[in-house]
């Protein structure tokens, strides 16, 4: 009880006439060490009531640490209390202030905040682009960057500048309504939809795929087009898009060769030879008659890919089909496209000659797929279990594990798989391709050829797998009586 009475007496250690509340200075006062009047008004020599009285202090060590433990509990209280004001007002701070901006948003808001034309800003930052513009049809009819691309720079840069067919539209109406029909339109789908391209590495599909199928880029707006593609940007020639140059970028290579097709043909020949260039066809002369944006005007059997099939035929792998009063319809569209060239008698005879020889790529291909799927069924060729799980998790579940054609893929083939692939995707489709191109190379040395070299390949893959089969069966036949005739000399054992 005695060690409690500092903190209920005042620091003069007698009962004081003062009351409680007029206690707490002294008492505080005695806390610091200070030496002062008793709040009552008596005078003080040390801490006693009497002159020469040692002080609580003096004459109790435990006082000291008394008083020392409640400093440091008072200083305690006090940080704490300030810490946490501190926290209120950093949290009532924070909700005051924005979130960071980041970097790109940062300069964003920066630009559009300058009040500067984009022009001014352009000219020095993209000089070739913006004199590519400068040089263009938009220029000169006051089509402004901002007329395409809009002032907020957030939104430019969160579409890379990019501008959909639909903006384009707001001008180009008509071009955009017929890009919707072609096959352009339809390039980003089909590519998406592909188990060969779910199968490539990001980089590998971008750059090795998305680079032409971009052409039929599907926006959030609803559109679908990049006419970027054909028309470089900025600069929107037509009479640019209108060279050959402009399709080779996406139309070469050993599965769709159309633009060495054409270099091989005769219309090629013409285009090379200064003298002739000028009544030259070139790619949109025949797909682009009269600046139409449907590129699959005219198109029958020789479609893209592997083509198409008449309903009533049957096709050796999967294919478009078209019905006859529709191939007659965009045969009359081809013959019209030919006729400032050509009779209408000789165009009508080439294509149905192409025809056939689509008809006849179709035949051999079909003999081929007859092989593999012979194998399959016979259990002589595995199909990849492997394959099957890709395509279930791609969404391509439906049908075989391993299809042939279409979505067929390229890597973990059997021997007899992968001839059929190189039948498939490149030989088949450079023979007919090449009769409709007019390049009797394509035609015959790059279709043709190796696509029977290869039909014969595939049966000399399929004659090897079912003789080992039968090796191995009678392997098996002589190896059971042997079995059995050792059973019994076994039992006696």
């Amino acid at each position: 009880m005695r060690k409690l009475l500092p903190f209920f007496l005042p620091p003069c250690g007698v009962v004081c006439s003062v009351r409680p509340p007029m206690r707490m200075p002294c008492t505080f006062l005695f806390l610091l060490g200070r030496r002062r009047a008793c709040t009552s008004g008596l005078p003080r020599s040390g801490f006693g009531p009497r002159a020469g009285r040692e002080p609580w202090a003096a004459r109790e060590p435990w006082a000291a640490r008394a008083r020392w433990a409640v400093l440091a509990w008072v200083a305690a209280s006090v940080a704490s209390a300030a810490g946490a004001a501190s926290a209120l007002s950093r949290t009532a701070r924070a909700a005051d202030t924005p979130p960071p901006v980041p970097a790109a948003d940062s300069r964003a808001l920066e630009i559009s905040r300058s009040g500067k034309s984009c022009e001014e800003c352009h000219r020095d930052l993209t000089p070739v682009l913006f004199a590519a513009w400068e040089g263009s049809r938009h220029a000169a009819k006051g089509v402004t960057c901002q007329a395409c691309h809009g002032r907020d720079h957030s939104t430019i840069f969160s579409h890379k500048g990019e501008v959909s067919a639909r903006v384009c539209g707001g001008c180009h109406a008509k071009q955009v309504e017929e890009f919707g029909r072609s096959l352009h339109a339809q390039a980003a789908a089909l590519m998406e939809a592909d188990p060969k391209f779910q199968r490539l590495s990001p980089a590998v599909a971008q750059l090795g795929c998305e680079g032409c199928h971009q052409v039929g880029e599907r926006w959030p707006d609803g559109s679908a087009g990049k006419c970027n593609t054909c028309h470089s940007g900025h600069a929107f020639s037509v009479t640019e898009a209108r060279q050959p140059q402009a399709c080779a970028a996406c139309h070469g290579g050993p599965d769709h060769a159309q633009m060495e097709m054409w270099q091989a043909s005769k219309h090629g020949q013409l285009y090379a030879s200064e003298t002739t260039r000028a009544q030259a066809p070139t790619c949109v002369t025949c797909h682009m008659p009269g600046g139409t944006h449907d590129t699959g005007r005219g198109l029958t059997l020789g479609n893209v890919a592997n083509g198409a099939v008449l309903v009533s035929d049957t096709a050796p792998v999967r294919m478009r089909t078209i019905a006859p009063p529709a191939a007659r319809q965009e045969r009359t569209h081809m013959v019209q496209t030919c006729l400032p060239c050509h009779s209408s008698r000789f165009a009508a005879a080439s294509l149905e000659e192409a025809d056939q020889v689509k008809r006849e790529a179709d035949r051999i291909l079909g003999e081929a797929a007859t092989l593999v799927t012979g194998l399959y069924d016979d259990g002589l060729l595995q199909r990849a279990t492997t394959t099957q799980e890709e395509l279930a998790a791609s969404g391509h579940a439906a049908g075989p594990a391993f299809v042939l054609g279409g979505d067929q893929v390229y890597s973990g083939l059997s021997s007899a798989e992968q001839i059929f692939f190189d039948l498939y995707k490149f030989h088949h489709a450079t023979m007919f391709k090449g009769a409709y191109h007019s390049s009797p190379e394509f035609t015959h040395n790059r279709g043709y050829l190796p696509l029977q070299q290869g039909l014969t390949a595939l049966q000399h893959e399929a004659s090897q797998l079912r003789e080992s089969a039968r090796a191995r069966g009678a392997a098996s036949s002589r190896e059971k009586p042997r079995r059995q005739a050792g059973t019994p000399g076994e039992g006696k054992r």
